[in-house]
């Protein structure tokens, strides 16, 4: 009987032993998907076993515990009858959205769509460089920059310090774009590329691109950028397109009288043209415009503009007369009357002709600026009241033809 005692004393201390020396020794109680780690016990020739296979593994009998899926899983060592229990938490990998595939001096974003905690990294800062980044709520946006060609891994660390990470290589080629940079409203150019990819356009109501072919159709007046992506890295590369019409003749202020020895300045309303005289012995015309009279008689001076879409020319007929006449007598035919002349500043305007026509009547004084402008008919008088200073003025009539008389009046 003591001999049976003395043998269940030794069992039981024997288990006592056991269960007291069940004692899980762990580096830590998370890990990160996919990562290892390995736990320990300081009494030999137990098990080991996971609650949750579908969040963490371990090893029966090394102890090497495998992070499955995000979660948590009860990790046990049994020795005999004794067991001791850790809880190990696996933590999600990052997820964030990047290509793979750059060109030389992109700059990019990658998004990490999960965490707001972050620490971007590039593992050769002479290929892709780490600029910057801003978080958000469950966000992280990193700032690249490529800077050479090469590879480098980018990688993510979220606040429970797990990591993902890309391959990314910079190309050693650029996308280039050749073809012509405008198109005339209505018709077509061609863009072409080295490499395959896409094409797109900025403003599809100025002009639209054919996504595979780069052919340009213009549809308004105006810029667009038109844009090119390869299809092997992604690399964009822009080009503007100006799409134009013909030339619209712009409305040019009218001459007056035209006088021998006088000068007068023609305005284009900003337009850029070039100017020419078809007479120049009566009278020249300078680059800028300005109109010298130097004979009587008849000329054109013309405006013309010119592009890739076509000229748009613009003629001043004018007749220069010799002013320095006496009062009453008229420079263009013995036709045109004003009376009472000399006045005090009502008279009666009359120009005869074969021809029944609208006619003009400027009134200037002796530095070109209007006093009073009317509308009047070949053969029919009509009384004229000026708001004018006694001094002398210049009067010009410009037929429908766009014959001029000139003469000058005098107001007392």
């Amino acid at each position: 009987m003591k001999q049976r005692l003395f043998l269940l004393f030794i069992v039981f201390f024997s288990v006592g032993i056991h269960l007291s020396r069940a004692q899980i020794i762990a580096p830590a109680t998370h890990l990160c998907v996919g990562a290892i780690m390995t736990l320990s016990d300081a009494t030999p020739s137990g098990k080991w076993s996971s609650s949750n296979t579908t969040v963490a593994t371990i090893g029966s009998s090394s102890g090497v515990v495998t992070g499955i899926a995000a979660g948590t899983a009860t990790i046990s060592y049994t020795v005999g009858l004794a067991s001791s229990t850790i809880t190990i938490t696996v933590n999600p990998l990052p997820t964030f959205l990047a290509r793979t595939q750059y060109c030389v001096f992109d700059r990019f974003v990658m998004i990490d769509t999960l965490d707001s905690g972050s620490v971007w990294t590039s593992s050769n800062t002479a290929v892709i460089v780490f600029d910057s980044a801003i978080t958000f709520p469950g966000i992280s946006i990193g700032f690249f920059t490529a800077d050479t060609i090469g590879t480098t891994i980018i990688s993510f660390t979220n606040a429970a310090g797990c990591t993902a990470s890309i391959t990314a290589t910079v190309s050693p080629t650029r996308p280039s774009i050749t073809g012509p940079d405008s198109l005339c409203l209505g018709t077509t150019i061609t863009l072409s590329d080295s490499v395959g990819g896409k094409w797109y356009t900025q403003d599809p109501t100025v002009a639209n691109v054919d996504s595979l072919t780069g052919v340009v159709h213009g549809l308004s007046v105006g810029m667009t950028t038109i844009l090119f992506q390869d299809s092997a890295y992604g690399c964009y590369v822009f080009s503007s397109v100006n799409v134009q019409s013909a030339p619209v003749s712009p409305t040019i202020n009218e001459l007056g009288i035209a006088c021998v020895g006088d000068s007068m300045l023609l305005y284009a309303g900003g337009d850029t043209g070039t100017w020419n005289s078809n007479n120049t012995l009566v009278a020249t015309v300078s680059g800028s415009g300005m109109v010298t009279f130097t004979a009587i008689g008849a000329a054109i001076i013309t405006f013309s503009m010119t592009n890739n879409c076509g000229t748009s020319d613009t003629t001043i007929p004018l007749a220069v007369a010799n002013c320095n006449v006496g009062v009453n007598q008229v420079t263009k035919q013995a036709a045109m009357e004003v009376s009472p002349n000399p006045c005090s500043g009502k008279f009666t305007f009359s120009l005869s002709s074969d021809v029944k026509e609208a006619v003009e009547v400027t009134v200037s004084n002796l530095v070109g600026q209007r006093i009073s402008q009317l509308r009047a008919s070949t053969n029919e008088p009509v009384d004229v009241s000026l708001n004018a200073a006694p001094g002398v003025y210049l009067l010009s009539a410009k037929t429908a033809r766009g014959v001029y008389y000139n003469t000058r009046v005098i107001v007392q």
